[in-house]
């Protein structure tokens, strides 16, 4: 399962890689071959991505938070 509509799929991806802007569902498609056949854990790590926070990092991802 590769859910390349999905919002956090997605969004996690941008994080990972950390890319700009949001992947398009076509060049998430595309990108997911490498995973296979694994892509259900690749999403879930995804998902993750999205769910982490990490000290230091502004929650909206905007860079480093002010101290």
């Amino acid at each position: 399962m590769w859910p390349v509509d999905d919002y956090g799929v997605r969004k996690g991806y941008a994080l990972a890689y950390g890319l700009s802007e949001l992947p398009t569902p076509r060049e998430l498609q595309a990108e997911g071959e490498r995973f296979r056949p694994l892509r259900t854990v690749a999403a879930w790590y995804c998902w993750r991505a999205v769910d982490t926070i990490l000290p230091g990092v502004n929650p909206e991802g905007r860079g480093r938070s002010a101290r």
